[in-house]
């Protein structure tokens, strides 16, 4: 029954996303975050002068771990859904590459 459980927490944030991230003087954004099953399906993160793919997921407790991949940086953004119901999570960013920083950023579900 535990396990029959935890999948329908994560089928419960299946659909479309959005991000808002800032990162020092940076700000992101994406619209359109596919989430299936826990896994990222589809995203991109405009964060500037660089547009990151985002791949990764959440897991059955909650734990969220996405990595974002541009031209000219990586993004890493990890944490936690902070409502299940309401489909809200929140966490830590940090970007590398061209241009280093660390910031947060919130994930909403839209509808």
């Amino acid at each position: 029954m535990l396990r029959r459980s935890r999948f329908i927490l994560v089928a419960a944030l299946n659909g479309k996303w959005e991000m808002d991230a800032t990162c020092d003087s940076f700000n992101g954004f994406a619209h359109q975050v596919i989430v299936r099953n826990g896994d990222i399906v589809s995203g991109n993160v405009n964060f500037g002068e660089d547009i990151l793919s985002l791949i990764g997921g959440i897991d059955s407790v909650g734990n969220v771990e996405i990595y974002g991949n541009g031209h000219w940086v990586l993004g890493k953004f990890l944490r936690k859904v902070q409502d299940w119901r309401a489909g809200v999570a929140k966490g830590t960013l940090e970007v590398g590459g061209e241009a280093t920083c660390e910031g947060f950023w919130d994930l909403k579900k839209l509808g």
